[in-house]
């Protein structure tokens, strides 16, 4: 069985189930679960206009590229450090053993 996807068929189903699910009140702290959440993100993103999603989807690249960078520059950073201290406790230890005991 092949499922085709048909946007206008969505967008009319997620309409529905939240127009149905923003009427159930007692329920406010049960829909707060993450999935419903991601239904709801659905169903406002499937009520953009293409031009409004291409600008909401170069500000999700942006997003996820500056993560990306600063997530990378994290790591760089640990590793130097690593390496950094790694290389000091080495000359220390070796400028321990070159300098004899001095007492005073």
């Amino acid at each position: 069985m092949v499922i085709q996807y048909r946007p206008s068929l969505l967008q009319a189903n997620l309409n529905g189930i939240k127009s149905k699910m923003s009427s159930l009140h007692g329920l406010s702290t049960y829909l707060r679960k993450p999935i419903f959440k991601k239904l709801f993100h659905l169903a406002e993103y499937s009520k953009l206009k293409p031009e409004e999603r291409e600008i909401y989807n170069a500000s999700l690249r942006n997003k996820w590229d500056a993560e990306s960078i600063r997530s990378s520059q994290e790591e760089l950073l640990k590793r130097g450090s690593e390496k950094a201290m790694a290389e000091g406790e080495t000359k220390g230890k070796a400028e321990v053993i070159k300098k004899p005991f001095v007492s005073e």
